[in-house]
């Protein structure tokens, strides 16, 4: 399996010109990206990619709070993506995206009774991910969540010491 570790500079440098490329993509249509999960770990922690990752993370607010208009909403985008080539899978919670040789997952969030609902499985209080904050992630500058170590508390329990992988040990 594919893994960080293994890219040269050049090639990570791509991934975040793709990943900007996409965020472009996704302003047309009048959302915003954030950087989320491992992507958002390693931006805050690492300051660059997580090296046994394999792909970036990222999470729009959807402009609906009604979870069916949500899910609707989801599948319209996604039905566009495999019309521009650029779905890599259809059976998943999360929304696999293909850019060039970048792998994107999309997570869809959407706000109801001031709580952000983070698909598959989180409920987050608003303020931790409104307002956006920014960060520079490698060379160009990503929306991450208001109060990302919160977060990343949430995700990751003890988030700040990475967990050695079997090679490391």
């Amino acid at each position: 399996m594919h893994q960080f570790a293994n890219d040269n500079e050049e090639q990570k440098q791509q991934y975040v010109k793709d990943l900007k490329l996409f965020e472009s993509f996704m302003k047309d249509f009048g959302y915003d990206i954030y950087l989320i999960y491992g992507t958002l770990l390693g931006a805050i922690r690492e300051k660059d990619f997580i090296p046994h990752d394999n792909d970036i993370d990222i999470a729009y607010i959807s402009k609906y709070q009604d979870e069916v208009q949500v899910l609707k909403e989801k599948e319209e985008i996604k039905h566009y993506l495999t019309y521009k080539q650029m779905l890599r899978r259809k059976d998943t919670n999360g929304i696999k995206i293909k850019i060039n040789n970048t792998h994107l997952d999309m997570w869809v969030s959407y706000i109801q009774d001031d709580k952000i609902y983070l698909c598959p499985h989180h409920i987050i209080e608003k303020d931790i991910i409104l307002p956006f904050q920014s960060i520079i992630f490698r060379t160009e500058t990503f929306y991450i969540p208001n109060k990302s170590k919160e977060l990343l508390k949430i995700f990751y329990d003890n988030w700040i010491i990475p967990k050695q992988t079997k090679y490391e040990k």
